[in-house]
């Protein structure tokens, strides 16, 4: 960081701190709410939490400002814990972003007011001279914000990543399936607690070969749900038939994934009767010959 010791930009940012703090938040937080519709779309971010947000963001580019830098690598400073927050809220990241932007411009015209209200061309052209700080400070910043949404965002993917397949190996086991494991994998699993689905089973022979090659993704170019799991030597996969989907359709995308043995099982219409086309489609999996490749229904 550059020393701003006696700096124009530096004795600005330290009356902005002390006496217009409020009021530069009060023009981010309008500004924000004026020009970035995914603020005003999502309940999660509220006025309050926006208010405070912009507030504790201005608060540290101001003190950096004045050549008073966080500690360590940005992890405990307010843009760190703001693109946190905002990647659990599910605001998009370049959303995010723009609202550095309007913030690194909001700072910018306040110091340009400052300078307006003492009158002086010398004043002027020292501020533009020293711009490049004031820029270096937000683009730090909008660094430390992506940083942190990505990580969040990798730690909600491997969260919800493990809550499916803790759910899917519920509902194929079959134990314990009560209302609220239905309800709770309708919502992680993203398919309707009743309507018609199937199950399906790849053999993992040899384990180093992935028998139904990119299903998951062929099935959700086609429109499918799926979730899929890998467990006893097997890859284990759900698919629901949402209205106009055919089974024939569904069992065509798989039969083109498939270089290895798969059995599909009987279509069904909820989770609790599951875990019986798990078994179905398993034993259907143990009839078919080491070398067979494609698929074969239950």
């Amino acid at each position: 960081m550059q020393d701003r010791t006696g700096s124009l930009v530096g004795s600005y940012a330290g009356y902005l701190l002390s006496h217009e703090l409020e009021a530069l938040c009060a023009e981010l937080v309008a500004a924000i709410r004026a020009s970035v519709a995914d603020y005003a779309e999502l309940a999660a971010v509220g006025d309050r939490d926006l208010q405070e947000s912009c507030r504790s963001n201005l608060e540290q580019a101001l003190l950096e400002l004045i050549d008073q830098p966080p500690p360590g690598d940005g992890s405990t400073t307010p843009q760190y814990e703001t693109g946190r927050r905002r990647a659990a809220q599910r605001l998009p990241l370049e959303s995010l972003l723009h609202s550095y932007r309007l913030g690194g411009r909001v700072l910018w015209q306040g110091l340009v007011r400052r300078a307006s209200s003492l009158g002086s061309a010398a004043d002027h052209r020292q501020l533009l001279d020293e711009a490049g700080v004031v820029w270096e400070v937000i683009d730090r910043h909008s660094s430390i914000v992506s940083r942190a949404y990505r990580e969040e965002q990798s730690r909600l993917l491997r969260h919800t990543q493990r809550r499916r397949g803790a759910l899917l190996a519920a509902v194929l086991d079959g134990n314990r399936v009560d209302a609220e494991v239905v309800r709770e994998a309708a919502a992680v699993l993203d398919m309707p607690a009743r309507g018609p689905r199937f199950v399906v089973l790849a053999a993992l022979e040899p384990p180093s070969v992935d028998p139904i090659r990119s299903a998951d993704h062929a099935l959700e170019a086609r429109g499918f749900t799926s979730a899929w799991i890998t467990q006893a030597r097997r890859e284990c996969g759900l698919i629901a038939l949402r209205p106009g989907q055919l089974l024939q359709e569904a069992l065509a995308v798989l039969e083109q994934s498939a270089l290895g043995r798969v059995a599909a099982s009987p279509v069904v219409d909820g989770f609790e009767q599951v875990a019986a086309c798990y078994r179905l489609a398993d034993l259907t999996l143990q009839t078919l010959p080491a070398d067979f490749a494609g698929g074969r229904g239950a």
